[in-house]
């Protein structure tokens, strides 16, 4: 139940709403009930006019209002953004997203702008954004092309502001002869002329009289150029006459052959010296297969320059030179068979005399083979008596520029001269038995008490004595050592 008090201040509500009407122009006193003010105030309303525009967008968020209905409530939903800040990372401007801003937030840059906006960024003299520039172009040009490495005629700046520079490297246009050129293995190494070039249609001209096709193999076609011309092969080889296993061409480009000639064996019963003259080039060292050692004298030595067979072969000087081994018993043939057999190319053709063989105990006791003039001869005195004197008596084909294999064989008691595989006539007197000598061995010379002259000049190569066999009795094929 309602105290006292309450309604007083109903009383007073009641008398202040009367009131309010009045001055509206509504008939009202305060002692009428409130269901008779009540609905004069709805009139009132009833009859107003509200001409608010506000949206609620307009509004902050979560604040009511009326607009144009006073019957109708609206709550806002203007985005309330207080103090944020505003991060502007474009020139032309960064967009502000929408709502309501309380007046202490800031526009700023963002970090990778403000980096940008440095003295160093900012033409010298100007202030940007409150920073004062000093850039100019001293601080920024670090090129360092020269006239020469800019096409001619253009403008260029290289370390120096102030300072234009024009280029000069040539403008090489069309054709241009090559400055140089030379082949490496497969490629060819074209310098062309200095200069620039667009790379359309410009070429570097190589200009060769040899290159025309009578100089290029037939069936090759070298930078458009087809060649014609075929090899002429005019040998004359049987395989017989070419180490066995090495390869050869005689007169057919497209027919390889195999030799089939086996060399002077160093490993049967009856070889008791067998020098090949297989070393180093300018070699002193002359092995024997058979185990003899061999001193050289003067400038003898093996040289590649010629070889019959292997790498190198056996070089004396015509003045100086030759190599020697002490007497053996394995040089002692009595009248037993026997053959000294060996390859010599002449450096002097038609010499006086080239000792190829001697063994001289004095003056009145020796055994010697030479090449005298064209002729090959075998001398052997016991006591100033010739014992053999056997001479080659039939003109021999020229010694000239070639090897030539030479083979003495004596079988039952019958001494034969071989040359290049012919049996050759030779006037033999003496009683054939050969001494038995107690001088040294030597191959180029012959040394008489001392005294070594009659020196062989030219190449000796494959030296072997046989003792106990006579190697050939009839022609052969000793093989062609200069096609091998």
């Amino acid at each position: 139940m309602p105290t006292e008090n309450d309604i007083v201040l109903l009383d007073a509500q009641r008398a202040a709403l009367a009131a309010n009407l009045t001055t509206q122009g509504v008939t009202a006193v305060g002692t009428e009930a409130l269901s008779a003010l009540v609905p004069k105030v709805l009139d009132i309303a009833t009859e107003s006019t509200l001409t608010g525009d506000a949206v609620v967008a307009n509004v902050l968020d979560a604040k009511t209002f009326y607009s144009n209905d006073p019957l109708t409530q609206l709550t806002g939903t203007m985005a309330n953004n207080g103090a944020n800040n505003v991060e502007v990372t474009d020139v032309d401007g960064t967009l502000i997203p929408v709502g309501y801003y309380n007046g202490s937030g800031s526009a700023v840059l963002s970090a990778t702008e403000q980096a940008k906006v440095i003295a160093g960024n900012i033409k010298d003299g100007v202030t940007l954004l409150g920073v004062l520039g000093t850039l100019s172009g001293a601080s920024v040009l670090t090129g360092d092309a020269i006239a020469a490495e800019v096409l001619t005629g253009k403008k260029f700046y290289s370390d120096d502001p102030a300072t234009q520079l024009t280029g000069t490297m040539p403008n090489n246009s069309g054709n241009v002869n090559a400055v140089s050129y030379h082949a490496d293995g497969t490629s060819l190494h074209i310098v062309p002329a200095q200069g620039y070039t667009d790379g359309s249609d410009d070429a570097t001209v190589i200009t060769d009289a040899n290159h025309v096709p009578e100089h290029i193999k037939a069936g090759i076609t070298d930078f458009g150029v087809e060649g014609t011309y075929a090899i002429e092969l005019t040998g004359d080889a049987a395989v017989s006459d070419v180490k066995s296993g090495k390869t050869f061409y005689n007169t057919d480009t497209g027919t390889k052959e195999t030799g089939t000639y086996v060399p002077p064996s160093d490993d049967d019963a009856y070889t008791v010296s067998m020098l090949h003259f297989d070393g180093d080039n300018g070699g002193t060292t002359f092995t024997d297969a058979q185990g003899k050692t061999w001193t050289g004298t003067g400038t003898a030595q093996t040289s590649s320059a010629q070889k019959a067979y292997g790498t190198t072969s056996l070089l004396l000087d015509g003045n100086s030179d030759y190599i020697s081994t002490p007497d053996s018993d394995d040089f002692a043939f009595g009248t037993g068979d026997f053959t000294i057999d060996f390859w010599f190319w002449p450096l002097e053709v038609n010499r006086n005399r080239h000792t190829i063989f001697s063994q001289y105990q004095d003056a009145n006791n020796y055994i010697v083979v030479s090449l005298v003039t064209t002729n090959i001869q075998m001398l052997a005195y016991v006591d100033s008596s010739p014992v053999a004197s056997w001479v080659m008596s039939t003109a021999q084909l020229s010694w000239a520029d070639r090897w030539c294999h030479v083979a003495i064989a004596r079988s039952g008691g019958v001494p034969k001269l071989f040359v290049n595989g012919i049996d050759q006539a030779w006037a033999k007197t003496g009683s054939g038995v050969l001494p038995n000598l107690t001088g040294d061995i030597i191959i180029g010379a012959r040394n008489i008490g001392g005294t070594i002259d009659r020196y062989a000049y030219g190449y000796i190569d494959e030296f072997r004595v046989s003792k106990g066999i006579a190697r050939w009795t009839a022609n052969f094929a000793p093989g062609r050592a200069y096609v091998v």
